[in-house]
């Protein structure tokens, strides 16, 4: 049915494609950041992790050698040093993450007496 003072409309005007537009730069502007921090928390998260792995691997080769001698070391991600202190063996590692700020983690063990 047609009604004479209904305007007919054809296509999308300049100014829903421009409201349109403006709807989807506001949301990728305000996810865009948010997905930026989350990637680089888990490369934080990676290096934390890969840190304490290596640094418990470092602790039981300790564990198990017969040497009891302090000693630092480094390797591809952090620095590490191995200190007796009476019966604990501590490993603490050091390293700097991708934001630039400085992280330590320490572990202990104790041999077993034989």
């Amino acid at each position: 049915m047609y009604l004479p003072n209904q305007k007919e409309e054809k296509g999308i005007s300049l100014i829903q494609t421009l409201i349109a537009f403006t709807i989807v730069i506001l949301l990728v502007t305000s996810v865009v950041p948010s997905i930026i921090i989350v990637k680089k928390h888990q490369v934080v998260i990676k290096q934390k992790l890969t840190a304490a792995y290596k640094l418990h691997d470092i602790l039981i080769e300790e564990i198990n050698s017969h040497d009891s001698v302090n000693q630092t070391g480094e390797n591809d991600l952090f620095q590490f040093k191995i200190v007796y202190k009476k019966e604990l063996i501590e490993v603490c590692g050091t390293w700097t993450n991708i934001k630039n700020e400085r992280e330590n983690r320490c572990y202990y063990g104790k041999k077993e007496k034989t």
